[in-house]
């Protein structure tokens, strides 16, 4: 992503990347944070780079960064002046992904000789549970839980969907392809940075989001 940025940078294109509060090198807790405060966390991002001058904003989300952004679309609509979306390999689901994570907390304990523990319930009662490195709480679980895409609700900008690390689109794009025919979806074969701990450069992206904004 920083590598990106940098591209574009040289090429003209104003480039502004967030850690939401609690991550990366943001202040706070994870433990303290929300979906609800990760949205807000956009909300003054945009408006202190309107106060730079920028004119209009594309924004552009990766994983859950993309989930967060398709569901508040008419928050940051409303507040920011939007030019267009691109999004990363969106999680479509805040209860899917919480599920992942949970199943995969469940798989460790247990490989490691625990007894079968209800994680989601612990969480419920007031503990937290440190899940994939992340110390997850009540408050943040359900604020994630909350989140999802809809492919029926509308679109309030250009949306370009590159499902990173594929050749073809996978079958359950399908519904948001026809939720939002005008919205542009391809199959992007690069690596999947996410996963990868290197710092790499990815021509490839660099092309892809040259011609998005080029067209914007």
């Amino acid at each position: 992503m920083a590598k990106l940025g940098q591209y574009l940078s040289t090429r003209g294109t104003s480039f502004f990347q967030l850690d939401y509060a609690g991550t990366g090198d943001s202040q706070g807790e994870l433990e303290d944070s929300t979906s609800q405060i990760w949205l807000q966390n956009v909300l003054d991002a945009g408006a202190w780079l309107s106060q730079q001058g920028a004119g209009q904003i594309i924004l552009l989300g990766v994983r859950f960064g993309a989930l967060l952004q398709l569901h508040f679309q008419p928050q940051l609509h409303e507040a920011l002046n939007i030019q267009g979306q691109i999004v990363w390999k969106p999680i479509t689901s805040g209860k899917t992904l919480s599920n992942q994570l949970l199943r995969l907390k469940h798989t460790n304990h247990v490989l490691n000789g625990g007894e079968k523990v209800d994680w989601r319930e612990k969480i419920r009662q007031g503990e937290v549970v440190e899940v994939a490195g992340y110390p997850i709480n009540e408050s943040l679980l359900s604020s994630i839980e909350a989140l999802s895409i809809n492919p029926e609700s509308p679109l309030l900008s250009s949306l370009d969907w590159l499902e990173l690390g594929a050749k073809v689109l996978p079958p359950a794009v399908g519904k948001f392809q026809k939720g939002w025919p005008d919205a542009r979806f391809n199959a992007v074969d690069v690596q999947t940075f996410w996963q990868i701990p290197d710092i790499y450069t990815e021509p490839a992206l660099h092309a892809v989001h040259e011609k998005i904004i080029g067209r914007l």
